[in-house]
């Protein structure tokens, strides 16, 4: 087992703070980096080798996000091995780090495997680094499948 260590602390500047911490046991994790350049579509990133249900801890952030219009989005769909979350769309926009904890990971309804990520940023022929999106993805999971 290794602990995981969970930390977050909000603050209304002037006003209330809110912070919350945890430590979480998982059996594996996985550290995932990848780019995503300008115009990319469906590029498919594997988030659990094994059994998909075994994911209880998935981070998502960005070197890049989106922004208000649409061909500055960056987007990902949530995806079990046969389904995608949303079933329609375009897919769940990354305007902000995105954490889903335990019971959290239910909101897409099923066991996410794969991350298909898709960017409408337009490149920049002088300089191919702009618009490029370097994801950092960590999973947090169970090694062993549960028992038939």
């Amino acid at each position: 087992m290794v602990s995981l260590n969970l930390t977050l602390n909000a603050q209304v500047v002037g006003g209330p703070q809110v912070g919350a911490s945890r430590t979480k046991q998982i059996e594996a994790y996985d550290k995932i980096d990848v780019v995503i350049n300008p115009g990319d579509t469906n590029v498919e990133v594997d988030i659990q080798p094994g059994v998909a249900t075994q994911v209880e801890f998935l981070l998502i952030k960005s070197s890049l996000y989106s922004q208000a219009g649409a061909d500055q989005k960056l987007t990902y769909f949530v995806v079990d091995g046969g389904t995608d979350f949303p079933a329609a769309g375009d897919g769940i926009e990354l305007n902000d780090p995105h954490i889903y904890i335990g019971g959290a990971l239910a909101v897409f309804g099923l066991a996410p495997r794969t991350l298909r990520f898709t960017s409408t940023y337009a490149a920049d022929a002088t300089n191919p680094a702009i618009n490029r999106a370097v994801v950092e993805i960590l999973v947090g999971r169970r090694a062993i499948a549960p028992s038939p």
